[in-house]
């Protein structure tokens, strides 16, 4: 291992080769025992021993596999301690731990290289709840109700070794083509199995990880309802087929009948059509004199100009929510003051604009032609003046519209504003 540096953390080992300056990192997902690592020794054959919070690791560098040692294999503890760890000139490694150390040496550990056998113990399966176990026959195949809810398939590897280091993996071929490593669980549990032929493969190791690449397989048939089998499918051919033919009969003897309701139909979406072109011509005219209302409303309100010769550098924000609108604003200067309003009508559309025009007027009126500067008085008058004009109508009807208005005077000379509200 020229060139390579090994660094134990609390993450894991990380390889840093000096060389290329790339780092690669082994967890517990690549096999490392525990990812809290306290020492690391190398042995004669370049192989890493590691001492971790879950026992020892030992690490072959060129296979990348790693080999660990729990208490059942003679450690004095699951936890060491840091930096706790020696190797002696003849080979012997020394970790130190919470409840003494271990010795050894590392060419005297030898690998159970015996395959183990794997055998499937039981099947047990669960429908409508209702739980059964299954025999398994010399030919190796069970059957399975399609009402299966749940079907689980327990499994051994017979070596006595260290049974709980014994790992597993399986894979159901018709619905998955990858091996499942299962770690040292020794069942597998499907659900919900739809109607087919499955053979499930399971293969195991033993505790120094020698695996049995043949295993031992389960041939699983789940069968077909009564109601997806081929006889079942060409009854529903043939009760199609006699579907068909009745649909067509009966649309034969209907053909005619529609044919005399289309007819009846066309004279009525004639007619239909001549009413809908006179209520877009009559919509046309009525959109038209709207939008020619629109027009006198916009002459009425002041400028933009207007408003940047009176107050500079202002603004107008108006977003009326019909073609015409109730909502308004009005500016006007008389004798160094400004006065300014934004006014909120009783209505939308069409009356909301006639009451605009109302207020427009009224407003120009009160200050321009009665001379009334009091924000108080103006909004006084044109409360007065709202209930003389509605108040002229010869019917018996009482008119309840008017205006929201806001009211500001700004007094140049003075630099003082007045406010008034309704």
């Amino acid at each position: 291992t020229h060139n390579i540096l090994w660094l134990g953390t609390t993450a894991g080992l990380n390889r840093f080769d000096l060389e290329t300056e790339k780092i690669k990192s082994y967890t517990e997902k690549d096999g490392l025992s525990n990812n809290l690592i306290y020492a690391i020794l190398s042995d004669d054959y370049g192989n890493l021993w590691i001492s971790t919070n879950k026992g020892i690791s030992k690490f072959n560098h060129e296979t990348e596999i790693f080999s660990n040692f729990g208490v059942t294999d003679g450690l004095q503890d699951f936890e060491f301690n840091h930096g706790a760890s020696f190797k002696s000139k003849s080979g012997e490694i020394f970790f130190g731990g919470i409840a003494g150390y271990n010795s050894f040496y590392p060419d005297s550990i030898v690998k159970n290289k015996r395959v183990p056998k794997i055998e499937i113990t039981s099947v047990e399966v669960l429908s409508e709840k209702t739980s059964r176990k299954l025999v398994i026959g010399k030919d190796k195949q069970i059957e399975v109700s399609h009402k299966n809810n749940l079907i689980t398939i327990e499994f051994a590897t017979l070596d006595y070794t260290d049974p709980e280091k014994n790992m597993y993996a399986y894979k159901l071929e018709g619905v998955e083509d990858e091996w499942i490593n299962l770690g040292n669980r020794r069942y597998a549990t499907f659900s919900n199995l739809p109607s087919g032929k499955y053979n499930f493969r399971v293969k195991g190791s033993n505790s120094d990880f020698v695996w049995n690449e043949e295993g031992a397989n389960l041939k699983i048939i789940v069968l077909t309802p009564l109601w997806k089998t081929n006889l079942a499918y060409l009854i529903y051919i043939f009760l199609s087929l006699g579907l068909i033919v009745g649909i067509f009969r009966y649309g034969t003897r209907s053909l005619r009948k529609s044919n005399q309701e289309l007819k009846e139909k066309e004279l009525v979406a004639k007619q239909i059509a001549k009413q809908k072109e006179e209520l877009s011509v009559k919509n046309k005219n009525i959109t038209d004199s709207i939008l020619y209302a629109k027009r006198i409303q916009e002459a009425l309100m002041p400028s933009m100009s207007q408003f940047k010769k009176i107050l500079p550098g202002s603004f107008v924000l108006y977003k009326p929510k019909d073609i015409v609108s109730g909502d308004f604003y009005w500016i006007n200067e008389i004798n160094d003051k400004i006065f300014v309003a934004v006014v909120d009508c009783t209505g939308h559309g069409v009356p909301g604009a006639f009451m605009s025009i109302i207020g427009f007027e009224l407003l120009r009126n009160i200050t321009d032609d009665q001379g009334i500067d009091e924000p108080d008085e103006i909004l006084r008058h044109l409360n007065n003046g709202v209930a003389t004009t509605f108040g002229k109508t010869t019917e018996k009807v009482r008119i309840k519209d008017g205006m929201d208005i806001a009211l500001c005077i700004i007094d140049k000379k003075k630099a003082e504003i007045e406010f008034a509200g309704a």
